[in-house]
C-alpha cells in the first residue's frame, strides 16, 4: 500500500496548474499551503476565524500527543518562522521578476538551513536501507548492466528507474552535509515522482514490497522541503494578504479558532492565512572595533537579529555570534580582523603563512558576505555553521570556487573538530598578538609556557616559536610537540638555542591529548599563569 502523503507528492506548485482530485473539483491552495508548512514544521497550524482583518495570524503548536519540546527547538522553530515571514512579504511585494527570483532564492537558503538536520537523519536513514537491503540493490546494479544476463535474451528491466534509484544511492552514499549536496539530493528527491508518474507501484516492481516501501517513504520526506518552497511562493504571490502574513508560537488568544492543519493527514480542502514576522536584526560593536567605530556599528547592525540591536558585541551569546559579527564588521570595513579575537582562529586565519594570506582571505570572506541574501539570513547561516562545524559547506555553496585550492589547509582546519585540530594553530594566533602575554591552558601543557616564571620569559619564548615557524612549516612543530621532541627541534631548525630557553621547550608528554585543542590534562593550568597588574 502507498503511504498516505503519496497524492501530495504529485502536486507540483512549481507550474501554474490547478490540481484537482477527481470529482472534487480544484484542490485549495490555502490548505495545501497550511499542510505542507504543517508537516515541514512537524507542527499544528491553527488559524482563528477572524473577520474583516487585513492581516492573516498563523498559530504554530506541537501536535497532540507529541513529546514535549525543549528551548533549543522552540528557539530554531523561532528564528525560521522569523525568516521565513520576511521573505514570504519580500515574495508577496515583489514588483519584478528579478525582485521575486531574489525573494525566492532567499526562502530556499533560509529552508535549506532549517532542514538540514532532518535531511542529514534522512540520508542516514537511506544509507542503512540500501546497506539493509544490499544483496537485492546488488542484483539490480549487476541487472542494469546486463551482467546477469548471460543467455543474451535481454531484460525486461525498467533500465530508467533503475539508474534513478543507483543515482539516488550515489547521492546518499557521497553526502557530505553541505548545502550543495543537500540541495542536489532534495531536488533529485523532489524530481523523482514527476518522472516516474506510477513510482510506487514501479518501485515495489522492481525491488519488492518492503524494500520499495520504506524507500518511496523516505524519497518523499527528501523531496518535501522543495514541494513547500514551491507551494510557499505560488501562495505568497498569489493573495495580497500574504504582505501582512504574520506567525505566532503557541496557541491563539482567543477560543473560537479553527485547527486547519495536521501533517500527519491528507491536506484538508479549507483553511485561511498566516501574518507578517519581524526579522533578524543587528547589534553592535564594542571597544574591540574602535577605528572607525561608529561606521563600523553600522556596516553590523543589518546582519544581527532585532533583539540583539542594543547589545555590544562582547555581550552577543553564543560566542559564535561575537565572532561572526567581528568577521562581517571588520572585513566589509576594510580592517584586518583582529588577530587576538575568536574570528580570527574560529575563521581560520590561523592557517594563513602571513599578512598576504589574511588578506586574500579576507576578500574571500567578503566575497562570501556580498552575496544577496538578506544580511540577517547570512549572519544566522554563518553562526549556525560555525556551532554545527559545517562552514566549509556553506562557503563551497555560497563563497568562492576556487576558495579550496587557495586555502587547502583551511579545508582541513574548519573540517576538523573544535577538540581535533591541532594547538599549534593557537600557538600561531598566540605568537602573531603582540598585545598577549598570557597563554592559553593548552599552550601550557603543550608548548612549554608553564616553566615561564616571568613575563619577559613568555615574550622570549613567543620569539622563539616566530623564529622557528619562519623556518619550518607548522605541522612539523606540531609533530614534535605530541613526540615530546620540542628541545630537539629546536636545535635541529635554529642551530643553535641558549641553555635558559631550552627548559622552556618540553611539555606534558606522553599525555593522550597532548598537541590539540581540548580540555584534557588542563587541570592545573586553568588559573593565570600571572597576577593582574593593577
Amino acid at each position: 500500500m502507498a503511504p498516505i502523503h503519496m497524492q501530495d507528492e504529485f502536486i507540483d506548485d512549481a507550474k501554474d496548474d490547478i490540481p484537482v482530485a477527481g470529482l472534487q473539483g480544484e484542490l485549495s491552495l490555502k490548505g495545501r499551503f497550511l499542510f505542507r508548512l504543517g508537516r515541514l514544521l512537524d507542527a499544528e497550524l491553527v488559524v482563528p476565524e477572524t473577520k474583516g482583518s487585513q492581516t492573516v495570524h498563523i498559530y504554530i503548536k506541537p501536535l497532540v500527543g507529541s513529546a514535549s519540546r525543549n528551548t533549543g527547538y522552540d528557539k530554531r522553530l523561532r528564528d525560521f518562522t522569523e525568516d521565513l515571514q520576511c521573505t514570504l512579504v519580500d515574495l508577496a511585494r515583489a514588483t519584478t521578476g528579478p525582485e521575486r527570483e531574489q525573494a525566492s532564492r532567499d526562502q530556499w537558503d533560509v529552508i535549506l538551513l532549517y532542514v538540514s538536520q532532518n535531511t542529514e537523519k534522512t540520508v542516514g536513514m537511506l544509507q542503512q536501507i540500501f546497506e539493509s537491503y544490499r544483496d537485492r540493490f546488488g542484483a539490480l546494479v549487476l541487472q542494469t548492466l546486463g551482467l546477469d544476463d548471460v543467455d543474451e535474451k535481454g531484460s525486461s528491466l525498467d533500465t530508467e528507474l533503475a539508474d534513478l534509484v543507483i543515482r539516488l544511492h550515489q547521492l546518499a552514499r557521497g553526502y557530505e552535509g553541505s548545502i550543495k549536496a543537500q540541495n542536489d539530493l532534495i531536488e533529485f528527491a523532489w524530481n523523482l515522482p514527476h518522472r516516474c508518474p506510477d513510482l510506487a507501484v514501479q518501485l515495489r516492481c522492481l525491488l519488492g514490497s518492503t524494500f520499495s516501501t520504506q524507500l518511496y517513504r523516505l524519497v518523499g520526506d527528501l523531496g518535501q522541503p522543495l514541494r513547500t518552497h514551491h507551494t510557499l511562493i505560488r501562495a505568497a504571490t498569489s493573495f495580497d494578504i500574504f504582505q501582512t502574513l504574520k506567525f505566532h508560537l503557541g496557541s491563539p488568544p482567543v477560543p473560537s479558532c479553527r485547527a486547519v492543519n495536521s501533517p500527519r493527514k491528507n491536506p484538508p480542502t479549507r483553511q485561511q492565512q498566516s501574518q507578517p514576522l519581524q526579522h533578524h536584526r543587528i547589534a553592535s560593536p564594542t571597544h574591540i572595533l574602535n577605528p572607525s567605530r561608529k561606521n563600523i556599528m553600522d556596516i553590523i547592525r543589518p546582519y544581527l537579529p532585532k533583539e540583539d540591536r542594543m547589545l555590544g558585541i562582547t555581550r552577543l551569546q553564543p560566542e559564535q555570534k561575537q565572532a561572526a559579527a567581528l568577521l562581517i564588521g571588520s572585513v566589509l570595513s576594510g580592517l584586518p580582523v583582529p588577530v587576538g579575537s575568536e574570528a580570527y582562529y574560529q575563521f581560520g586565519f590561523v592557517t594563513c603563512r602571513n599578512e598576504s594570506e589574511e588578506s586574500t582571505l579576507s576578500r574571500y570572506y567578503r566575497q562570501f558576505l556580498d552575496t544577496t541574501l538578506h544580511p540577517t539570513i547570512v549572519f544566522k547561516s554563518i553562526v549556525k555553521a560555525l556551532e554545527f562545524g559545517t562552514l566549509t559547506g556553506l562557503l563551497r555553496n555560497k563563497g568562492p570556487q576556487d576558495m579550496e585550492k587557495s586555502f587547502p589547509s583551511l579545508q582541513q582546519f574548519l573540517n576538523s573538530r573544535p577538540e581535533e585540530r591541532p594547538s599549534i594553530h593557537r600557538l600561531v594566533q598566540f605568537i602573531r598578538d603582540n598585545t598577549n602575554d598570557e597563554p592559553m591552558p593548552c599552550l601550557r601543557r603543550d608548548y612549554g609556557f608553564k616553566f615561564c616564571s616571568q613575563r619577559e620569559h613568555v615574550t622570549k619564548l613567543k620569539a622563539l616559536y616566530t623564529m622557528i615557524l619562519d623556518r619550518t612549516e607548522a605541522i612539523k612543530l606540531h609533530n614534535a610537540c605530541q613526540s615530546g621532541e620540542l628541545r630537539e627541534f629546536a636545535m635541529a631548525v635554529l642551530g643553535y638555542v641558549d641553555q635558559p630557553m631550552r627548559r622552556l621547550l618540553q611539555n606534558d608528554y606522553p599525555h593522550p591529548a597532548i598537541g590539540f585543542d581540548n580540555s584534557m590534562g588542563l587541570e592545573n593550568y586553568v588559573k593565570p599563569l600571572f597576577k593582574r597588574t593593577k
